[in-house]
């Protein structure tokens, strides 16, 4: 199961990338895309979750799903982050007034 999500997250994420270099990129191709790659997540997140219970001992399963937990977190800030400041120069000259 998380290599079929793993898949559609990345089919969805190529479409869009594809539509973006193709300035074919719309509102509603934009969140159709969205909402599929919500969907993704939502298998994706309870099958990675039974993995790691799969994987580490009855011990050590907190500090496993905390560690997991963390490494989320940490690619939903430094993701954007990164994204930003790889576009930071061209951002200011394309738009905005």
């Amino acid at each position: 199961m998380l290599v079929l999500t793993q898949l559609g997250a990345g089919l969805v994420t190529a479409v869009l990338a594809a539509l973006v270099i193709t300035d074919r990129a719309d509102l509603t191709s934009v969140l159709v895309l969205t909402a599929l790659g919500a969907v993704t997540v939502a298998f994706d997140s309870p099958t990675r979750a039974a993995m790691i219970a799969g994987i580490v001992g009855e011990r050590d399963l907190m500090s496993a799903g905390g560690l997991n937990s963390v490494s989320i977190q940490a690619g939903l800030i430094v993701g954007p982050l990164a994204g930003g400041l790889l576009t930071y120069p061209d951002g200011l000259e394309q738009g905005g007034g």
